[in-house]
């Protein structure tokens, strides 16, 4: 396929997306699948979007803006045919090393582990819709050697839940992720330099990024109609959050990191229960309309004389001034400390430490920062704090008073982490060694539990949970359909503990949110891939 077409195709949706409308209108946008290799034309429900016609796109250069300069070692302005390996669409460029352009309906499988190498070629590069709009997949394992993702390639699919992306990777391009529904966590390693406009546009249900610290921005479009966002950890190496970088999230409040410079316009438009955006002197420049079609009552907090304050005055905006002597009392929090807790200068581990409090210390809280950790006064000046260990005198009821418990448990391994969020992307609260008792409080989509934890709550892994009364219970047997590795955790990461032949009977216990099954094995339990059980 000639490459213009795919690009004109990419960037009708982004600038579609993004520019021909402000998301306050609530649109429902559909994609159809890409059914094979040959297929990449994009149709939007918008009714402002038409089907793409080239003839109507002007200066594609002009679209040209929005893709990262990648060199893929291979002309594909010319005509090119794509070579095909067990399911797989590819090109191998000048440098002898492959590019996936495309997919054969025969591998959209629950799971999908690209290989590292086809025909003796190291594969490198991932192109433009390469695996977009699969129907069945839910996890995608990247090979170590891939060093860029392009425009869409992981974008639109029905199903996918995990992606597992590599340190080898480099370079992320525009869209790449765009519309997966059913993604709630994605990590992006620190190999990553480059990240394209609109990554995670429409990822309705995501909660959970890990960005990488060696980004320079937040850019275009980022998060955009991510309507579950609500907290997000910004690296320190973020100086600017571009255009619409949050438009249309789920953010009550946002403080925006002293290491920015520059918001751009409408970063947080449309985004309807966004009520405090906390923006530090470091901000000198902000785009235009930044909360358009937001919350009536959003406020910006930051220092007397700032930027942020003239830019609020300027445009009819409520303003409080947080200056050390300055905060309204009234938004000042007060609680206690649980544990004795390390004081730093920003809103992450990574930061340095400036001091520590003592167990039961009192803290005044100026602002809840949107990755759960707290600005607080501290020695004259102010500091940071994990919201995870603060009980704030204004909570009632109390933790723990009217949490039902749903289910209790013991652990099953010597040493199981409590996070501050359900998924090993939280910080680490504490661990619990084999056999300790669980209060179960709320169960997730992911596997993960929410538990009563020293007075508050912390988050744990089922997988490693045996819940009381179901005593693995069997809810279903299956037979194996080729020899299967039997894992002690739920994932090719997990080590092997065994291995059934292919007829094997299985008798499964629990089956979960990643299509792996939780089964008994040698008078314990094990895991194993679903794709290679069949269900009797």
């Amino acid at each position: 396929m000639p490459k213009q077409f795919k690009k004109a195709a990419c960037f009708l949706t982004v600038l579609g997306l993004l520019t021909s409308f402000v998301f306050g209108a609530h649109s429902s946008y559909a994609m159809p699948k890409q059914k094979d290799a040959k297929q990449a034309t994009k149709v939007l429900s918008n009714s402002e979007l038409k089907t793409l016609d080239l003839d109507e796109l002007g200066d594609i250069d002009d679209l040209d803006d929005l893709l990262l300069d990648i060199d893929w070692g291979f002309d594909f302005d010319d005509d090119w045919e794509d070579l095909e390996q067990d399911g797989i669409f590819y090109v191998v460029n000048d440098k002898d090393e492959v590019i996936i352009t495309g997919y054969s309906e025969a591998i959209d499988k629950s799971t999908i582990s690209i290989p590292d190498k086809i025909d003796g070629h190291p594969v490198t590069m991932i192109y433009e819709f390469a695996f977009c709009g699969l129907e069945n997949t839910k996890t995608i394992n990247i090979p170590d050697r891939v060093k860029v993702i392009g425009a869409e390639a992981f974008a639109w699919c029905e199903n996918l839940q995990t992606i597992n992306i590599p340190t080898s990777v480099t370079t992320i391009d525009a869209a790449a992720f765009a519309g997966n529904n059913k993604l709630q966590s994605i990590t992006i390693p620190d190999s990553v330099t480059e990240l394209g406009a609109g990554a995670f546009i429409l990822c309705e249900n995501l909660t959970n990024v890990t960005l990488p610290n060696t980004i320079s921005s937040i850019p275009y479009g980022t998060f955009a109609a991510c309507v579950s966002l609500n907290k997000i950890n910004i690296p320190s190496s973020v100086k600017t959050i571009e255009d619409e970088a949050f438009s249309m999230t789920g953010f009550t409040e946002f403080t925006v990191p002293d290491t920015i410079t520059s918001i751009g316009a409408r970063a947080f438009s449309d985004c309807e229960n966004l009520v405090k955006v906390t923006i530090p002197k470091t901000v000198t420049k902000i785009g235009d309309d930044i909360f358009e079609g937001g919350s009536e009552d959003v406020t910006i907090y930051g220092e007397k004389g700032s930027y942020a304050e003239k830019y609020a005055n300027k445009n009819d905006i409520s303003f409080k001034a947080i200056s050390s002597g300055q905060e309204d009392p009234s938004d000042i929090l007060t609680g206690k400390t649980t544990a004795k807790l390390n004081v730093r200068k920003g809103p992450g581990t990574k930061y340095a430490k400036m001091g520590t409090l003592s167990k039961g210390a009192k803290v005044e809280i100026v602002s809840k920062l949107s990755n759960g950790w707290y600005k607080i006064k501290y020695n004259g000046t102010y500091g940071y704090v994990s919201g995870a260990y603060v009980k704030l005198d204004s909570e009632q009821p109390k933790p723990g008073e009217d949490e039902k418990i749903i289910a209790t448990g013991k652990t099953t391994v010597s040493s199981l982490n409590v996070r501050s969020g359900p998924s090993s992307n939280y910080s680490k609260l504490g661990i619990l060694t084999k056999g300790t008792k669980v209060e179960v409080v709320e169960r997730y989509s992911n596997g993960w539990y929410k538990i009563k934890y020293k007075g508050s709550y912390g988050y744990v892994s089922g997988a490693y949970v045996s819940l009381d009364g179901s005593k693995g219970e069997v809810i279903a047997t299956g037979k194996t359909t080729a020899g299967l590795n039997v894992r002690s955790g739920a994932g090719t990461g997990y080590k092997k503990i065994g291995h059934l032949n292919k007829g094997t009977k299985v008798e499964i216990v629990t089956k979960l949110s990643n299509g792996w099954y939780k089964i008994k094995f040698n008078s314990s339990y094990g895991y194993v891939s679903g794709d290679y059980v069949k269900l009797i």
